[in-house]
């Protein structure tokens, strides 16, 4: 006798095992249905560590299916110690085994790289094996692989196809994915009326990109008469359900309207669900809210950090600075470092400029002068303009790269040309100052007077000197005296 089943026994007809004795019995004699569904009983009274002996004995036995139950028991630790090595292999075994669920649930495991190494071919490959054999979860995680060319390629026909096939199978998520296709016309003919009937189908199955998509539709008239209520509803459900962009939509319109306490208090709330759902802009932007809160820069480091991890560049910067000034935070230059380049990697250009101010303001080689040059090249290709003036900067000195005076004015005359204010201001001090260039009090009062115009208030004050000491404009006390009352108030 087995020690664990107790005295126990099942109804060989019965599913699931409605009597435990039996069922038991059966198990013990031999049979791995009776163990199998000894094991769902078991699990349904929540004694999940018997139940994954039963399965256990059911699997060792040739039962592929309690083979991929007893592998969900372990990647969730349920009953044994978790072990996604462990689920991996009974996944295997039991998709070995023709348990089409199974096969699905290992291309989860090889896609995400659980339990063992990441092998998203072979993914495909379990997905395709699981929807074949009827598994509608298979076809439709099969069919976002094929759509994006992750492990192998981009097959866009066959994609939607395959979305056709598990919608028609009830997988309501692959529908609300099928949905988004007609709707944005992705692979397939833009049709509203499709698209809008299977997010409809898709959200009265609880699915939340189906409420999610249809609220869309409907907010923007999307190939629908718009309803921004009916469209609002539709967000509130898909946020009950846990879809973070709809309660970061809903967030946003709140924040747009209302700045009363109460109306903030709720705008907080639904930015903190949006990113508990995984949602790495809500978390950037909860960051900047809470920070304003007594003691909450600590919070805003932790949410900064979740949304770094989920992609969000800016959150790395900003998270390096409050490393760098330890702010909420214990200070550690290196992780500031740190961060800044990874936000410079990922397509911040702020990020690639904050991390070249630090190496210049501690550099102590020329090797880390040259390596600011090239990260503020890179930040002012990438369009940001203190980089640029940086980095001119740096070439009409010579610190970290050639000196080239032409170069330098070149870069900040493009910038000021295309609006940037502070250009505009580098470029009237170089002039007044004849800092290596020549010096030239009507080029300068002409800059001075760009970034004026652009609310930039120092060269307002500037400018103003030069109208009152007659500095490469003519003479006019009335006009300084204004600029001096625009920069003050």
């Amino acid at each position: 006798m087995v020690p664990w089943l107790g005295a126990a026994g099942c109804d060989r007809d019965a599913a699931p095992c409605d009597d435990e004795v039996r069922c038991a019995a059966d198990c013990e004699k031999g049979s791995a249905e009776a163990c199998a569904r000894l094991g769902e009983r078991l699990l349904s009274s929540e004694d999940a560590s018997r139940g994954a002996k039963a399965y256990r004995l059911a699997c060792d036995g040739g039962h592929a299916a309690a083979c991929s139950a007893l592998a969900e028991l372990y990647a969730a630790g349920r009953g044994v110690v978790r072990d996604a090595a462990q689920a991996r292999t009974l996944h295997e075994r039991a998709c070995d085994g023709g348990h089409a669920a199974g096969c699905s649930a290992l291309g989860v495991l090889l896609r995400d790289g659980d339990g063992g190494a990441r092998d998203a071919k072979a993914a495909r490959l379990r997905f395709g094996q699981g929807c074949e054999a009827g598994d509608p979860a298979g076809c439709r995680a099969l069919a976002a692989m094929e759509a994006t060319g992750v492990g192998g390629p981009v097959d866009e026909p066959h994609a939607v196809w395959l979305y056709k096939k598990a919608c028609e199978m009830n997988e309501l998520r692959a529908c609300a994915a099928l949905a988004r296709r007609y709707a944005e016309g992705d692979g397939v003919a833009v049709d509203p009326m499709q698209a809008r009937g299977l997010f409809q189908r898709a959200c009265e199955g609880d699915v939340a990109e189906g409420c999610a998509g249809l609220a869309e539709m409907l907010a923007g008239g999307r190939g629908v008469e718009p309803d921004r209520d009916r469209a609002n509803e539709l967000y509130e459900k898909a946020c009950r359900a846990g879809h973070g962009s709809s309660c970061a939509e809903l967030a946003v319109q709140l924040g747009r309207i209302s700045d009363h306490p109460k109306d903030r208090q709720r705008v907080i709330e639904l930015f903190a669900a949006a990113c508990d759902a995984g949602d790495g802009g809500s978390c950037h932007r909860l960051a900047a809210l809470v920070e304003e809160q007594s003691e909450g820069a600590a919070r805003a480091a932790d949410l900064r950090r979740q949304a770094c991890e989920a992609g969000e560049a800016v959150a790395c910067r900003e998270l390096g600075a409050q490393y760098a000034s330890g702010r909420g935070i214990v200070k550690d230059g290196r992780q500031a470092a740190a961060l800044y380049e990874r936000a410079c990697e990922e397509g911040d250009p702020a990020g690639c400029e904050a991390r070249a101010a630090q190496l210049m303001a501690s550099a102590r080689r020329v090797a880390d002068w040259k390596k600011a040059a090239a990260l503020r090249e890179k930040g002012c290709t990438a369009g940001h303009a203190p980089a640029c003036r940086a980095l001119a900067e740096m070439q009409r000195t010579g610190r970290g790269v050639r000196m080239d005076v032409e170069a330098a004015l070149e870069r900040l005359g493009k910038s000021c040309d295309a609006g940037d204010a502070g250009a505009c201001f580098d470029l009237g001090t170089w002039r007044e100052r004849a800092d290596n260039v020549s010096h030239d009090w009507t080029m300068a009062a002409g800059f001075y007077d760009k970034a004026c115009a652009r609310e930039h208030l120092r060269a307002c004050v500037r400018l103003a000197d030069m109208y009152l000491r007659g500095r490469g404009v003519d003479t006019d006390v009335a006009l300084a005296a204004k600029l001096v009352r625009r920069a003050c108030d």
